[in-house]
């Protein structure tokens, strides 16, 4: 017993030291978690929904929120005797489809809802039409407080029917890459792109070089001027000479190769790009080369 008490005395003295210690002030600092950015649009097949994007057949409704509201819209695009008929959230937009083309020849049976630009937080209906020379247009529209606009069109399809595959690239910025007719010389097709300008509407972007899906020969009939650059002194090209057209800018250039392998550049007409430069001015480009294709 007289152990004990040295060691309850002992006990008691450090509880007491510790009991009479101050507890130090915890700090509070907020952890915080950043907003992850969304994944670029993929491409979908009928009926699957990856990122906000659907592609559905005609006739059926996708439910998505159209302009980040966080409200749910129901979409629908069907086809009846009069034509197609938009209807989001139960009213009705054919009205603004037909103020902006006819679609006489929209016999599509898919259209979409897809994501040109992650970062505007708005996405878009897609609607296609064949044209009236198999000519494809896709227009795009968008929802907003209850009003749809048109932002604007590219000559390709959406979804190509025939392939089963998704024939427009998103880049995910705001710019679209379609395999479209080339705006130079003649009728040939290559990958174009396009891009949400500045007042929010599509159009194609000129100046980029576009290579063709098929490089086509030529022979020269009379002179054109050829450039190394855009910014040299031009050289006359004489009859007889061969060219092997690869590209164009859409706007003032065809890329073409001379017979030895030497990269030139022909100028177009800005306000007729079928014709080419001469030494004495713009000429239809059937009139100084044989071997340009056009549409049958």
């Amino acid at each position: 017993m007289k152990r004990l008490i040295p060691l309850l005395l002992a006990l008691l003295l450090v509880l007491s030291a510790c009991t009479g210690k101050a507890r130090p002030e915890e700090t509070y600092i907020p952890k915080y978690t950043p907003t992850p950015e969304p994944e670029p649009t993929e491409s979908v097949e009928p009926g699957v929904q990856i990122d906000g994007t659907l592609l559905t057949a005609l006739g059926d409704t996708i439910t998505v929120d159209l302009d980040s509201d966080g409200k749910q819209d129901e979409v629908s695009l069907s086809r009846d005797a009069d034509g197609l008929r938009l209807t989001i959230n139960g009213q009705d937009y054919t009205g603004v489809l037909y103020s902006v083309w006819d679609f006489e020849y929209a016999d599509s049976d898919y259209f979409a809802v897809v994501n040109l630009d992650r970062y505007d937080r708005a996405l878009e209906v897609a609607v296609e039409d064949y044209g009236p020379s198999d000519d494809p247009q896709t227009f795009f529209f968008r929802y907003e407080k209850e009003t749809v606009t048109c932002i604007g069109s590219v000559p390709s399809l959406c979804w190509d029917d025939w392939t089963k595959q998704d024939t427009v690239t998103y880049m995910g910025n705001g710019s679209l890459l379609v395999n479209a007719r080339l705006d130079g010389l003649m009728t040939w097709f290559g990958d174009v792109t396009y891009r949400i300008d500045r007042d929010g509407k599509l159009a194609m972007v000129r100046g980029e070089m576009c290579a063709a899906d098929q490089l086509v020969n030529v022979t020269l009939t009379n002179p054109v001027l050829a450039y190394e650059s855009a910014d040299s002194e031009p050289e006359k090209l004489y009859p007889g000479d061969t060219l092997q057209l690869s590209g164009t800018d859409q706007s003032q250039w065809v890329q073409a190769y001379r017979s030895g392998g030497a990269p030139v550049l022909l100028r177009l007409n800005p306000d007729d790009r079928y014709q080419v430069e001469t030494p004495t001015g713009f000429e239809d480009g059937p009139e100084v080369m044989n071997g340009l294709i056009f549409a049958g």
